[in-house]
């Protein structure tokens, strides 16, 4: 059994893509002795209802407990968005992607430009990837009508890109990726 659960905002259906398989083999870049379970919870009301009910546990088969989400907003909305949860003495728990999965992706041009070779349909954005409100529509844009994949689709795609993300990258570029990875 796991030590450690990470409880994440994404779809659980397969049909299209495993985003817990994407999610762990970015994971297995980290070197951990024990990889985490992987629990994904389709939204955020989701996974956070799932990430109360197993810290209210008494006897929890976890010995660490932690939540991965969309945060939605640019990282100086994360202690407003702790508090209207009511999860601010979790706050060492909670983990979350600026704005969303995507901008990950905006911050690796070399990930995108391998994945959709020949070339991206259109340029990518010049924003630091923390600052695009709207990573999932602007990596839309970009691969819109790309001959090859299509338009990115956040299953189908984002569990290959996650599965091909540099760790290194991600860890230096967004805190909580780092803060996530010290928490493993």
């Amino acid at each position: 059994m796991a030590r450690c659960v990470i409880f994440m905002e994404g779809s659980r259906h397969t049909d299209n893509g495993d985003l817990r398989i994407g999610f762990g083999q970015l994971l297995r870049q980290a070197g951990l002795r024990q990889q985490p379970l992987i629990v994904m919870c389709d939204d955020t009301a989701n996974a956070i209802r799932k990430f109360e009910q197993e810290t209210d546990k008494s006897h929890s088969a976890f010995e660490r407990i932690l939540l991965l989400v969309d945060l939605d907003g640019p990282s100086a909305s994360r202690t407003a968005w702790l508090a209207a949860k009511k999860l601010t003495s979790h706050a060492d728990h909670i983990f979350f992607m600026v704005q969303k999965m995507e901008a990950w992706f905006l911050a690796q041009p070399k990930l995108l430009a391998d994945f959709y070779k020949p070339k991206l349909t259109h340029a990518l954005p010049r924003t630091a990837p923390e600052q695009v409100l709207h990573p999932d529509r602007e990596l839309e844009k970009c691969t819109k009508g790309h001959e090859k994949k299509g338009s990115y689709h956040k299953t189908k795609h984002g569990a290959r890109l996650l599965a091909d993300s540099h760790l290194p990258t991600l860890q230096a570029t967004f805190p909580d990726v780092a803060r996530l990875l010290a928490a493993l």
